[in-house]
């Protein structure tokens, strides 16, 4: 699909999390043509536990991850920070799972922090009321709450009968503990659109408004790769710049049990690059299985065809000659919001 200049900037507004810049994407896809080993990316998925207490229809979760259930050893986690910590990314507590089920998670954010890294937890909210809210004492420096719907008529089908009243009432006590000291300054609501109505929609929007959130965003559905199912390289007509997924260059994801993927979308480990129990993290972002990956998003000679990129339909970006050197990605890792005022009013973003 092709965007318009103002349809991309407001399609980008809607995620936090994908790429830094055009320019950063573009300097490590020539480190890769070029053979050069890539730097440390500026922002990880880190998977806290892959078990999760809801089972949502559109969600993996729901039919099953082919991995068995995890949860990452503090030690573990602490290892990987230590080797994170010169470089300082931004790191997403989160990749399948609930990440407040984790009986550690404030373990985690605070070695996190300790180490000067920014942490990032997103949340189905149905467990902030856990350790009597310590969410709002000892949380993340910036919390997203998925939920895909404002009513019980909305959001119960889509989180598979989860009540909406339980999630209601933490957001709202959430921000009634919130204060000026806790740590968790950045506040974002999610909301996946797929079949739901102009007025569901509208009803999580003015929901949103009435609590002092960062942002409130809405993004399109999306499929989850399953490694079943080819989906081509779309080709696009001239006057475009393409761009391949950058996920593998910027935002790879480490699983519960220690395995790399080069991206977010992983959830069934179709593609493990390799364990950060046995080769540190740098050693596997730069080793071979990535690397080939990568050529293989770059169509570069004799790289035969991966079942996670195959079945999945982010594969290529196309940005207008007219947008390029007008708009950078809004879509930079949230931690640079840290440098720089928040508004004050509600940003809502459809």
């Amino acid at each position: 699909m092709i965007f318009s200049p103002k349809q991309l900037a407001n399609r980008f507004g809607q995620f936090h999390y994908h790429h830094a810049s055009l320019y950063k994407l573009e300097r490590l896809v020539r480190y890769t043509r070029e053979g050069r080993p890539l730097p440390m990316p500026s922002y990880l998925f880190v998977e806290p536990t892959n078990i999760c207490n809801y089972s949502c229809p559109k969600c993996p979760q729901s039919t099953g991850l082919g991995r068995p259930p995890a949860t990452m050893e503090i030690d573990l986690f602490r290892d990987l920070i230590a080797q994170l910590k010169p470089h300082k990314p931004c790191v997403t507590l989160h990749h399948s799972g609930e990440p407040m089920l984790h009986p550690r998670i404030f373990d985690m954010i605070r070695i996190a922090r300790e180490a000067g890294l920014h942490t990032i937890l997103v949340t189905n909210a149905s467990l902030l009321h856990k350790e009597d809210f310590r969410v709002t004492r000892e949380g993340p420096d910036a919390i997203t709450f998925s939920v895909d719907g404002a009513s019980p008529g909305s959001y119960e089908p889509a989180h598979g009968g989860a009540p909406w009243e339980t999630i209601k009432s933490n957001i709202e006590e959430f921000f009634k503990r919130r204060g000026p000291e806790s740590p968790t300054q950045i506040a974002q609501i999610a909301m996946v659109k797929d079949s739901q109505k102009p007025e569901e929609i509208q009803e999580l929007m003015d929901f949103s408004r009435k609590f002092p959130f960062t942002i409130a965003f809405t993004k399109p559905a999306f499929k989850w790769p399953n490694g079943k199912g080819v989906s081509p390289i779309p080709e696009f007509s001239p006057g475009h710049f393409v761009y391949p997924c950058g996920h593998p260059w910027l935002s790879p994801a480490i699983l519960a049990d220690g395995a790399v993927v080069p991206c977010c979308l992983d959830a069934h480990m179709l593609y493990p690059a390799g364990n950060i129990k046995e080769k540190t993290f740098i050693e596997i972002f730069n080793g071979q299985r990535l690397e080939l990956l990568r050529r293989h998003l770059l169509d570069l000679e004799g790289t035969p065809p991966l079942p996670l990129c195959d079945s999945c339909f982010i594969k290529r970006l196309a940005v207008p000659m007219s947008a390029r050197n007008k708009i950078i990605f809004r879509t930079m890792p949230i931690w640079k919001r840290f440098f720089r005022s928040l508004p004050t009013p509600l940003e809502v973003l459809e």
